[in-house]
């Protein structure tokens, strides 16, 4: 017929379909874009920035002070050179160190990622918690973090987010009001007239942030040159999300969708050879199943409970560290799925 050119036999066919799906692996690399071969060799022969001679507080860097070398430390990546270039060292670096973050002044910007429209628990940011609202409460943890340089609150434009704006002023923190989609959109617009080194990312969801922990996580992305760095060995609601300014851009030049990039996280995890990240590590040890993330009404409670517990004996609601949150969380484990457990917990803080 005329269109025999055209066509295809059952066998060929075959053939055909696997030559395309065999084409789709290469393109996209399956799970991965490296072989775990690729990955080993990768950082069997990683070279790193070394310094040629000992370099001194206040002296500024440049090229021919360093060179590329394999190093004998493991686990720290090469530093963005370009982006430290000719900037002022902080601290005295001795020949043959890598060059690290931790040697220069790096500004650090916290965003405060909220809105009011929780499918899950609504109008969560401003329920009464302790003596002010959850949002006002993380609001006032944060400004005790150590290390920060500007922090910005970032919701929308939709109207029912006046209510949380007004929080903002009243504490006076900077915010910004954009996309209610596109979260990295809402976090890059202010950044790029800041243009800080690092960005903390904390969500209205996790109040109960500790300061000690939070230096712990912000001095191990400094001192391995990480381009993302999480918390998640911490009970959930404590943790941080650290990241380096220029990865933020990068995802934001080049992901495909930005709408629903509330999880950037899973962007990063999910193209984890492009990054170089890393879990910070813990002073106490995790609880399994722990969480003090305000998702639902019964987190909402927990936490409460919490805040109420801590005031009872220091007459303080914001003086608490991890410790505290761990003693708490381990004398008064969480399971709602059992309401005896449930009603226990509540008659033990009533009876402590």
């Amino acid at each position: 017929g005329v269109d025999y050119f055209s066509s295809i036999e059952p066998r060929k066919l075959k053939q055909f379909i696997d030559v395309v799906r065999n084409s789709e692996l290469a393109l996209i690399g399956g799970q991965d874009w490296f072989s775990k071969n690729e990955i080993k060799y990768r950082e069997e022969v990683k070279k790193n920035w070394i310094v040629k001679k000992n370099l001194k507080k206040k002296d500024k860097l440049k090229l021919n002070d360093v060179e590329m070398l394999r190093h004998p430390e493991k686990g720290t990546y090469p530093l963005n050179f370009n982006k430290y270039n000719n900037r002022e060292i902080i601290l005295p670096i001795k020949k043959g160190s890598i060059i690290k973050k931790k040697y220069f002044k790096n500004k650090v910007c916290v965003t405060i990622v909220a809105r009011s429209n929780s499918k899950r628990l609504k109008n969560k940011a401003s329920l009464k918690i302790g003596n002010s609202c959850v949002l006002e409460h993380l609001f006032k943890k944060v400004k005790m973090l150590n290390n920060v340089d500007k922090i910005i609150f970032c919701t929308t434009k939709d109207k029912s987010d006046d209510a949380l704006v007004k929080l903002a002023k009243k504490n006076n923190i900077q915010y910004f009001r954009g996309s209610t989609l596109n979260v990295l959109d809402r976090i890059m617009q202010p950044l790029k007239k800041i243009k800080p080194d690092i960005v903390v990312r904390i969500t209205g969801d996790d109040i109960l942030i500790d300061n000690e922990h939070f230096q712990l996580s912000l001095n191990y992305f400094l001192d391995k040159n990480f381009d993302y760095v999480d918390h998640k060995k911490l009970i959930g609601g404590t943790e941080t999300e650290i990241f380096d300014f220029d990865t933020l851009k990068f995802i934001y030049e080049n992901a495909i969708n930005l709408n629903d990039t509330e999880y950037l996280t899973n962007y990063i995890k999910d193209n984890a050879s492009f990054f170089n990240i890393g879990s910070s590590p813990v002073r106490t040890a995790n609880l399994n199943r722990s969480s003090m993330t305000i998702d639902t009404k019964e987190d909402y409670e927990y936490v409460k409970k919490f805040l109420e517990k801590y005031y009872e004996i220091n007459k303080n609601y914001y003086n608490y560290t991890y410790k505290d949150i761990f003693k708490f969380c381990k004398n008064f484990p969480r399971d709602f799925k059992n309401k005896k457990n449930k009603l226990k917990i509540k008659s033990m803080l009533k009876k402590n």
